[in-house]
């Protein structure tokens, strides 16, 4: 009887070693999932933050070779204008309204229409469409306010997207989250402090 109390004893602390180690092999294995998990979500919540930076880079990019197309570089005028509308289109909803880029992009829309049709119509030499006296005096004269407006309109699409697409708030993945709402309070309030 004490041969099988022993055994008994010694079987039960054999168990038990053996259950505190599964235990502490199965914390690890939870932990380990729990570390790739959160990793995973992070680089997803990069690979989004990163498509929509290159969206919204687009369509600055697309306004700026619209602007160019204007300036003499005539080649693919029609290709520029296709795609800046596009992304005209799209801007509604990559910016906040109150940013007013939207607004912004629908003058150099507007202004660089106006100066592209007056170009192709000068360029055309039709009979029918050329302008003469007053009239061609004071399109042209409206045609070179929209080539400024439209320079002017420029610049400040490039204010306004600023926080948007300037690369040096762009944050790359990192495991530990950081306080980028306060990094977001003091870029603004130092903006402020300029105006």
């Amino acid at each position: 009887m004490a041969v099988d109390v022993v055994s008994a004893v010694a079987i039960s602390s054999i168990y038990a070693d053996i259950t505190f180690y599964l235990s502490i092999a199965a914390a690890t294995v939870a932990l380990a999932t729990l570390v790739v998990g959160y990793s995973q979500m992070r680089i997803a919540s990069a690979k989004v933050k990163l498509d929509l930076y290159n969206k919204r880079f687009a369509v600055y990019l697309s306004a700026l070779e619209y602007y160019q197309c204007t300036w003499g570089q005539r080649d693919g005028t029609k290709e520029k204008a296709a795609e800046f509308i596009k992304s005209y289109r799209e801007s509604q909803f990559l910016f906040f309204r109150s940013d007013g880029i939207y607004d912004t992009l629908t003058r150099i829309k507007d202004n660089a229409s106006r100066v592209v049709s007056y170009d192709e119509s000068r360029k055309e030499g039709d009979d029918k469409k050329k302008l003469e006296g007053t009239y061609s005096h004071t399109v042209h004269e409206q045609t070179e306010l929209a080539r400024r407006e439209l320079a002017e309109d420029l610049l400040l699409l490039e204010e306004q997207m600023n926080d948007y697409i300037d690369f040096k708030v762009v944050e790359g993945w990192h495991f530990w989250w950081r306080l980028r709402w306060l990094k977001k309070l003091w870029r603004w309030a130092k903006n402020r402090k300029k105006k």
